[in-house]
């Protein structure tokens, strides 16, 4: 699912660096008490997506850093598989705006919902994954889910590289960028990828294993020949171990 420039996104994997007090800043909400104030560091799908959400709550005031100068030009990188229920609960907490603006990019369902097919690399059948998650996928195109998600995005700083963070005697959190600014915070958010500088500094010890395995994401014509090779209109994947030698 991720390259290289969405690999931050993949929705799942963001951590946490928490305080337990509330912003001492001055701006309050109309019940007198002031925004619980939080700092997200990476502005993939899961970071944007995020401060999205919580943008829209007056009692929340969050920023999201990305090191890049620019995170709209993104056109690489495959679609990515989104549940009926995660893209219900966008449409219910996006506004209106970017909802229809990722909406543009959900493709239909095929009859009787999602399967992967396995294939050889001659072409021979080798099983199908049909499960109940997998029928409940959507395909998205992650440009139209980036440009919806930048839409009206006032809480984005992007060229800004985040390089640390400390935990204050008041238990807020301090995190430190590669422009000498600084942004006090009652809760920070790892967004940054499996490279993440927050869980690297949060979890030190903690690792990334290597399973050995390898997804290869393509697009061909779509030709009497090729269609023939899928068999079905689902996602179809080919073993690459098992092609002839050159």
């Amino acid at each position: 699912m991720p390259d290289q420039a969405d690999s931050r996104s993949d929705m799942s994997g963001t951590r946490s660096a928490m305080s337990g007090t509330r912003s001492d800043m001055s701006g309050t909400t109309s019940n007198d008490v002031d925004p619980l104030k939080v700092t997200i560091i990476g502005a993939g799908i899961g970071g944007l997506a995020l401060a999205q959400i919580l943008s829209s709550s007056p009692e929340i005031q969050v920023t999201c850093y990305e090191r890049n100068a620019s995170v709209d030009d993104r056109v690489s990188g495959f679609r990515v598989m989104l549940s009926g229920n995660t893209l219900g609960i966008l449409k219910r907490k996006l506004r209106s705006q970017t909802w229809a603006h990722i909406a543009l990019g959900i493709g239909e369902q095929p009859e009787g919902g999602e399967k992967i097919e396995f294939f050889k690399g001659d072409g021979e059948h080798m099983f199908t994954w049909d499960s109940d998650p997998t029928r409940d996928q959507f395909s998205v195109s992650r440009w139209h889910l980036r440009e919806g998600l930048v839409q009206q995005a006032s809480f984005l700083r992007s060229g800004i590289a985040f390089e640390g963070y400390e935990i204050l005697p008041n238990g807020r959190a301090r995190a430190y960028f590669s422009d000498g600014s600084t942004d006090e915070c009652d809760l920070l958010v790892g967004a940054d990828g499996p490279n993440s500088r927050v869980r690297k500094q949060l979890i030190p010890k903690a690792t990334i294993n290597d399973v050995g395995m390898a997804v290869i994401y393509f697009k061909v014509p779509l030709t009497e020949r090729t269609l023939m090779l899928l068999g079905s209109s689902g996602r179809s994947m080919v073993n690459p171990l098992s092609l002839p030698p050159t």
